[in-house]
């Protein structure tokens, strides 16, 4: 970390996540496994850090399991590990007021997802729950990608 740029590292982690979801959508499957829930834990919990994007990896090894699954592991994936990253931000004093007003400004989309999500995840089925699940997880990834790279350009 000390010899690149964490705009640098966002942008690799977001090349691996698009490589992983193009090969999903062509059919390789990621198996659930003690190995590839580790690995994919750890990068989740450190690119969550750095990039605020950690559920793709989780998702990627889900992605073939039942909606119900896949939702609960990365919800509760995403509140523990927002938990644990803003407490370590805190200790290090890398939380300022301004970025507490900022957080707390996205309650409200956050609420609207939910009852959102509510409605629409009635009418999927495991296969177009996977669909969804890799386009989001790629759509959010080239955003992330995109920023960081407009980022460079300044």
């Amino acid at each position: 970390m000390a010899f690149v740029s964490p705009t640098m590292i966002t942008i690799i982690f977001c090349v691996f996540v698009l490589v992983a979801v193009a090969l999903s959508l062509n059919g390789v499957s990621i198996g659930v496994s003690r190995r590839n829930l580790l690995l994919a834990g750890a990068a989740s919990g450190f690119f969550g850090t750095i990039t605020s994007i950690g559920a793709p990896p989780l998702a990627l090894v889900y992605q073939n399991q039942k909606g119900p699954m896949v939702r609960a592991t990365l919800g509760a994936n995403i509140v523990i590990g927002c938990t644990v990253s803003i407490a370590a931000l805190a200790l290090t004093g890398k939380v300022t007021q301004t970025s507490l007003v900022v957080g707390l400004g996205y309650i409200p989309f956050a609420a609207i997802g939910y009852v959102i999500a509510g409605r629409i995840r009635q009418k999927l089925t495991d296969a177009s729950f996977r669909k969804y699940l890799l386009l989001v997880t790629g759509a959010a990834t080239v955003l992330i990608g995109l920023k960081e790279i407009a980022q460079l350009a300044t």
